[in-house]
C-alpha cells in the first residue's frame, strides 16, 4: 500500500502542475486575446520610396550619360566624315600632281624638240640669207668639235 500511496502522491503533484500550468496558459490567452495587431506599413514604404528616389536618380543620370556619349558620338561621325573628306581630297590631288610630274618630262621632251626644230628652221632661213655666217658657224663648229676629240 505503500507503493500505492507514492504513486497517488506522484499524481497528485503532477495534477497541481498541470492545473498551474492551464491556470498560466488562461492568463496568457487572456492577455493575448486583449492585444490588438496592428498592419502597419509605414517602414516598408518608406523604403520603398527610398529606393524609388534612388532608381530615379539613377535612372536620370544614366540618361544624362546617354545622352553626352550620342552627343559625342554625332561630332565623332562628323569628325570621321570630314576626315574621310579631307583624305580623299588629299589623295585626288597627290594622284593629279603625280600624274603631272610624270608626264611632266615626257612633255618637257616634247617641247624641247619641237622648240630645236624650230630653232634648226629659223637659222637654216637666217644661213640661207647670209651665207657668210653659215661659213663662219661651221668653222667655228669644226674648231670647237677638234678640241673635244
Amino acid at each position: 500500500m505503500a507503493k500505492l500511496d507514492e504513486i497517488t502522491e506522484l499524481l497528485t503533484e503532477e495534477l497541481e502542475g498541470f492545473n498551474r500550468s492551464i491556470t498560466k496558459l488562461e492568463r496568457i490567452s487572456s492577455k493575448m486575446g486583449n492585444i490588438k495587431i496592428q498592419a502597419d506599413s509605414r517602414i516598408i514604404e518608406g523604403k520603398l520610396d527610398n529606393y524609388m528616389y534612388r532608381e530615379e536618380f539613377l535612372i536620370k543620370f544614366y540618361k544624362k550619360q546617354i545622352e553626352e556619349i550620342n552627343r559625342k558620338l554625332k561630332w565623332g561621325k562628323l569628325l570621321l566624315i570630314l576626315f574621310c573628306l579631307v583624305s580623299m581630297a588629299t589623295i585626288l590631288t597627290m594622284g593629279y600632281f603625280g600624274y603631272q610630274i610624270i608626264h611632266f618630262d615626257a612633255e618637257r621632251e616634247k617641247v624641247h624638240n619641237e622648240g630645236k626644230k624650230e630653232i634648226i628652221l629659223q637659222l637654216r632661213g637666217y644661213f640661207d640669207e647670209y651665207p657668210d655666217a653659215y661659213m663662219n658657224y661651221e668653222k667655228w663648229r669644226n674648231e670647237q668639235m677638234e678640241t673635244l676629240d
